[in-house]
Order: C-alpha cells, then sequence, then structure tokens
C-alpha cells in the first residue's frame, strides 16, 4: 500500500479505527493487548505509531519469541522484518510497517 492510498484512507474515521482494531486483534492473539480505548477510539497517525510502539517494546521485554509470533500474526515478510531491525531505530521502523500491513488488511476486507 502506497504512502498516498494509505493517507487518503486515513481520512476516514471509520478506516482508521477498524485498523486499531486490527492492530489490537493481532497483538492480543499473542497475549499483548492494547487499553480498550485503542479500539473505540479514532487517533491521530502519531498516537496509533506511539502506541505500536509502547506495545512493540512491551514484547520485546517478554522474549524475541513473542516478537516472532507477532510478525507472523501480522504476517509481515521476513525479509522486511529483518531489514527493518537493521534500521537506525528499529521499534520505529517496525511500527510504521505493522500500521501499513494492518491498513493494508483493513482496505483489503473492503474492497472484496
Amino acid at each position: 500500500m502506497n504512502e498516498a492510498l494509505l493517507l487518503q484512507q486515513f481520512e476516514s474515521r471509520e478506516f482508521v479505527l477498524k485498523t486499531q482494531q486490527q492492530i489490537s486483534k493481532d497483538f492480543a492473539a499473542i497475549g499483548c493487548p492494547f487499553h480498550s480505548d485503542f479500539e473505540q477510539t479514532p487517533l491521530r497517525t502519531e498516537v496509533i505509531l506511539e502506541q505500536i510502539q509502547f506495545q512493540l517494546n512491551e514484547v520485546q521485554k517478554q522474549s524475541s519469541s513473542l516478537l516472532h509470533q507477532l510478525i507472523y500474526q501480522i504476517d509481515l515478510p521476513e525479509n522486511v522484518y529483518i531489514e527493518a531491525l537493521s534500521s537506525e531505530d528499529p521499534t520505529k521502523q517496525l511500527a510504521e510497517i505493522i500500521l501499513r500491513r494492518e491498513a493494508y488488511k483493513v482496505y483489503l476486507r473492503s474492497r472484496f
């Protein structure tokens, strides 16, 4: 999903909320739930990214295998994950990739 299409979709509060719910669902599947407000109130992109980064840090504190489970749950390609880990700020990079991937899932469901 390119940046322009993502920004266009994020103009819809409904799309943002569905994306947040998808993110929350995938993190909850590995036992790292978001606060319930995250699923009920559409947030600005920056806030969503901050929340994802916080949760990623919590996952990493627990174990690296849990992080691998999350990457599998979200369905990120391994090469994208490995590239993110080698970036200057891996948590920030992963948060952006996760947001894009989850938004893409929501976008695909709305189209098909």
